[in-house]
């Protein structure tokens, strides 16, 4: 069988994020026809407020602030992307998946209430797990290298990683 640069790239990807110590995974969907722009702006502003709601004064002084990876996922039939959050949790810092949840959902109905015409349509968190060591989530999350309509570039584009205030794709990101 013939090792492709795309198997080589996205088993390189599945391999390390496999590694990194994933508590959660957040799905974030948005209403038909919302760009691009307006999706990342709501992403990033919705991450901002729940590192606030979680870490409160060490966010605010920039101690401590939510880490992970995105993977923005186009919904062609919707016109709009959803994003999918793997959510590090090296240092044991995050609420359990309870209190989680109940705060994610707080600050997708907080968006929701505005009126503004873009906002989080719906979510889904759950706890994450390697069902015996088969990296599912890592190889759904990273089907964009297989897919015909990709190159490997885009699907290297479609990956980012959550910073401070902002979350950064394609290639300003740089894995440790």
């Amino acid at each position: 069988m013939m090792i492709t640069e795309e198997n080589r790239v996205r088993t390189e990807i599945i391999n390390w994020l496999a590694e990194q110590p994933t508590a959660f995974h957040l799905t974030l969907s948005f209403p038909p026809n919302t760009n691009h722009t307006s999706t990342k702006e709501l992403l990033d502003r919705f991450l901002i407020h729940l590192n606030r709601k979680i870490f409160k004064r060490r966010y605010s002084t920039g101690k401590n602030f939510i880490d992970g990876i995105v993977i923005r996922e186009k919904t062609r039939q919707l016109n709009t992307d959803h994003y999918h959050i793997m959510i590090f949790d090296e240092g044991n810092y995050l609420p359990g998946y309870d209190r989680m949840h109940e705060l994610v959902e707080k600050e997708v109905r907080r968006l929701q209430g505005r009126k503004i015409r873009n906002y989080i349509k719906s979510f889904r968190l759950q706890e994450y797990y390697n069902d015996n060591g088969t990296d599912g989530l890592e190889k759904y999350l990273t089907k964009n290298f297989y897919s015909s309509s990709f190159s490997i570039q885009q699907a290297m584009d479609s990956m980012g990683v959550l910073t401070e205030y902002k979350t950064v794709f394609g290639a300003n990101v740089v894995l440790h």
